[in-house]
């Protein structure tokens, strides 16, 4: 999954995100150009079954949220 926003969330490689009860691994965080201006691309994959999560999940549960 890929999240583009105009501001850096707090989100590191490693870092569990839960977006709308979806558990995701931030595997990436890089800067890019979204049109004229330059934006965050986070880079997110699913947590696979039995993998264990290291610190605090950050959690974002509505629609529309980030």
């Amino acid at each position: 999954m890929e999240v583009l926003s105009r501001r850096r969330y707090p989100w590191e490689p490693g870092r569990v995100v839960d977006l709308n009860g979806e558990l995701y691994v931030v595997a990436r965080v890089e800067q890019t150009l979204d049109g004229r201006w330059l934006a965050f691309r986070h880079l997110l994959r699913p947590l696979e079954p039995g993998e264990v999560i290291r610190g605090q999940v950050v959690r974002y549960p509505g629609h529309g949220e980030l």
